[in-house]
């Protein structure tokens, strides 16, 4: 039965959520409800892309460490040992050996540019780490949002199925009673045929939904998910401008950009601390014809031929090309940020079209409709269009939401802001 006395927007929510008397006790067994926020917490704990992302934070920081050792080259070793030959005395051959050690040195800064690129790389892995999390947090909303409408697209569906069989049921007792025709009964037919395919349609839709959402938050394929939570009716304004300006400000890949340009800096300085020689230092012990000879000495290339020209050419336009391509995100970031923001802004001026005069139509036509065709004011033609009208009005509803519910996801990772964020406030 058609329940005429609920609220407005409650009562058109309650024809969207379950117009039957259901019991969500039943719905949800084997199953505790997920809401929005715990479908976040769980993709931010068991997402795979997210994981890697952060080990890549861990392999930049030993890249760091290793990058900062003091002296790059190890010390060598050499020892030697022979016997000379003698002209004169007891023996023909005297003993001798020699134990030296050197070690390189890097006298133009090369240190410091390798620390300086680890570094710059290792600040972009956590920027790319974080990138990454926004991205992951945008499909979870998405996919929560859609598994939400998905849900009641089903029950809208089913209501939608036992409107079609309610009229086969009529259609037939009318032509049973002489007073129908055997066009109507077959228009009925069609109709019952399509709101049962429509049904099948929606569980479908919602299956493959909740198996998208299920790989995001990591979880197993066969998992119960019971979605709790609903679509926004309402939402504020915001304003394109500071939509924006957060979005210059806090967007992690272009901070990861600009940490590209300054590890591509460093590399540039290191290929010109490259084309510096490398000096070793040596020092050794001797003994020849008994006497004991202590050395030292330094040794460092002539760079005539390889100056490391062609690494420093190449840097320096790898440092041109990270610069170009920031310049390019940054554009890309404040074109996203304005088109999200405007989208926003007409889903939400489209949820406003379904004003108090059309959720009243909507309501007033559930509960008219199925007893004016009882009554016979309505011939069953009439109740096909008015029923096509009801749900197809539903469904507008329901996608106005949506629409809604996932242009503020896009705005909120936009702006690089949770997706848990309350806009009453604007966009800070």
């Amino acid at each position: 039965m058609w329940c005429t006395s609920i609220p407005l927007r409650a009562g058109v929510m309650a024809l969207l959520a379950a117009c039957v008397c259901l019991d969500t006790a039943e719905a949800q067994v084997g199953s505790s409800p997920l809401g929005h926020e715990a479908a976040l917490e769980r993709a931010r704990a068991n997402n795979h892309l997210l994981r890697s992302a952060e080990l890549r934070i861990d392999e930049a920081s030993g890249e760091l460490s290793q990058a900062a050792v003091f002296l790059m080259n190890n010390p060598e070793i050499a020892v030697t040992g022979g016997r000379r030959s003698a002209l004169t005395g007891p023996s023909s051959f005297d003993p001798e050996f020699e134990v030296g050690i050197e070690q390189r040195l890097e006298i133009g800064g090369q240190r410091g540019g390798r620390t300086g690129f680890a570094r710059a790389g290792l600040e972009a892995s956590r920027a790319e780490a974080s990138d990454v999390q926004r991205v992951v947090a945008l499909a979870t909303s998405l996919a929560f949002f859609e598994g939400i409408a998905a849900r009641e697209r089903v029950v809208l569906a089913e209501r939608n199925e036992g409107l079609a069989d309610d009229l086969h049921d009529l259609a037939q007792r009318r032509l049973d009673v002489g007073v129908g025709t055997p066009l109507e009964l077959n228009a009925a037919v069609v109709r019952l045929a399509e709101a049962r395919r429509s049904s099948l349609e929606a569980r479908g839709n919602e299956d493959a939904v909740l198996l998208r959402l299920r790989r995001l938050i990591g979880a197993d394929p066969d998992e119960p998910i019971t979605l709790s939570g609903a679509l926004p009716e309402t939402a504020p304004q915001v304003t394109v401008d500071d939509v924006v300006a957060q979005a210059l400000t806090a967007r992690p890949d272009l901070l990861a950009a600009a940490h590209r340009v300054d590890a591509a800096e460093a590399a540039s300085r290191l290929a010109g601390a490259q084309a510096w020689p490398d000096v070793t230092i040596g020092a050794s012990l001797a003994q020849e014809e008994g006497d004991e000879l202590l050395r030292g000495g330094v040794r460092f290339p002539l760079t005539l031929f390889n100056r490391n020209q062609g690494t420093r050419a190449a840097t320096q336009i790898a440092r041109e090309r990270r610069a170009v391509e920031r310049e390019g995100l940054a554009l890309a970031v404040v074109s996203d940020a304005r088109t999200t923001a405007l989208l926003y802004e007409q889903a939400r001026t489209a949820l406003q079209l379904y004003d108090a005069d059309v959720l009243t139509a909507l309501q007033e036509s559930a509960g008219l409709v199925q007893l004016a065709a009882e009554a016979g004011e309505l011939s069953i033609a009439d109740v096909l269009v008015v029923q096509r009208e009801l749900v197809d009005g539903l469904r507008g509803y329901l996608d106005a939401r949506l629409t809604l519910a996932t242009a503020r996801a896009r705005l909120l990772a936009a702006a690089s802001l949770p997706q848990t964020t309350d806009l009453q406030g604007g966009v800070r």
